[in-house]
């Protein structure tokens, strides 16, 4: 059950069908790892609403110096850690990576790391962009903004003071994946995929602002999802276990 003070820090309606997805899963004190948790806005705050406790990740240390600053919750700690290499004596029984694996330059490697961290009977759940989707076709604007001065300028100008998710404008997506990619790619790296769901149908800068002021259209955009062919959507929700 998600709570109604973790519905405050969602943005977009995408964002709450990933955390029914992960609510789903848990259970009154596992454990969790957040994998590239960014600032906590998406993932790792609106979990510490739950009874579990979350060990959240991410390579920037100025994002993880920014959320643990803003950090209410005593179940949650953030730490500056690479996910390819972060090392733990633990075990997790849920590991979360949303929107990490098109950024890394070695997946495989981010996924094997993973599988290590992760207990035998524990789950994967992995966020992953549609790479050919319409929320990429969009995003390429920013993205191609960002490579110059002004553009970033001009991007942090339209943000202000409030981070959207990172304060890292350097981790461009380096891998665009299709469905059919990241399912063998999960496969050669040992998992089994137990559930597949679709996120959205509709995504990008243009979308995500006319979404925002019209809550009964993402709803729609959100619902329609799960009744088309996972190509036509903006992105999937893998839940996955290691491969027996």
């Amino acid at each position: 059950m998600i709570s109604n003070e973790a519905t405050k820090h969602f943005k977009r309606q995408c964002e709450y069908k990933r955390l029914e997805v992960l609510s789903g899963l848990l259970k009154k004190g596992d454990s969790v790892l957040d994998v590239g948790c960014g600032i906590g806005t998406y993932t790792s705050t609106p979990l510490a609403y739950l009874p579990v406790s979350i060990t959240a990740i991410d390579s920037d240390k100025k994002t993880v110096d920014y959320a643990s600053e803003r950090n209410q919750h005593e179940n949650l700690e953030f730490l500056c850690a690479c996910g390819e290499y972060f090392d733990d004596d633990e075990q997790y029984d849920l590991i979360v990576c949303s929107h990490i694996l098109e950024h890394t330059p070695v997946p495989i490697v981010l996924l094997g790391n993973m599988k290590r961290l992760l207990k035998d009977d524990g789950v994967l759940v992995l966020a992953i962009p549609n790479g050919y989707g319409v929320f990429e076709l969009q995003n390429c604007i920013p993205r191609l903004l960002l490579k110059t001065a002004w553009g970033k300028r001009l991007i942090t100008k339209m943000l202000g003071n409030k981070a959207k998710d990172t304060l890292n404008m350097d981790s461009p997506h380096i891998h665009f994946f299709t469905v059919d990619k990241i399912k063998k790619l999960l496969k050669l790296s040992g998992w089994q995929i137990i559930n597949q769901v679709n996120d959205e149908f509709l995504g990008g800068i243009v979308f995500d602002r006319i979404f925002a002021k019209l809550p009964a259209m993402a709803r729609w955009n959100v619902g329609i999802a799960d009744s088309l062919p996972a190509q036509w959507t903006n992105g999937w929700i893998f839940v996955c276990e290691k491969k027996k």
